[in-house]
């Protein structure tokens, strides 16, 4: 059983996922609204695993994806790893998931589709970034 401290981290490094979807529009698909906090130590994260511009994305708006029924039936855990894009208006694009579970790496895809940045930047002129970012599904 990991301490609290460990968990901490885990949470601080990677997007924790949650159970229930809540709300219509973009929360019929995710798990709601991230908070300040959340998107803080996301921002965090994304800056450490983008290169290539002046500055890093930063989300603006994000919203946690939904935890699958059927895994926390089960008590499934989980980690995907997905690649994807930020365009030059601060859309998510061409996100590739990475995991040994389809139904979690699709809904973390899904929440992510609903996410907005503020762009990179390369010579005060937004450009794209490519980043990559690990999601914990982790039952509490």
């Amino acid at each position: 059983m990991p301490s609290l401290r460990n968990e901490m981290l885990v949470v601080g490094l990677a997007l924790l996922a949650t159970s229930t979807a809540v709300g219509a529009g973009p929360q019929s698909e995710t798990a709601g609204r991230m908070s300040k906090a959340e998107i803080d130590r996301l921002n965090k994260t994304l800056a450490a695993s983008s290169s290539g511009a002046d500055t890093a994305p930063v989300l603006v708006e994000g919203y946690r994806p939904i935890y699958p029924a059927p895994r926390v039936v089960k008590g499934d855990q989980g980690r995907c790893v997905v690649r994807f894009t930020v365009d030059e208006k601060g859309a998510v694009t061409s996100p590739k998931p990475e995991g040994d579970d389809k139904m979690m790496c699709d809904h973390a895809v899904i929440a992510m589709r609903y996410w907005r940045f503020s762009p990179a930047e390369r010579n005060g002129v937004p450009t794209t970034a490519d980043l990559t970012l690990p999601v914990i599904y982790k039952i509490r």
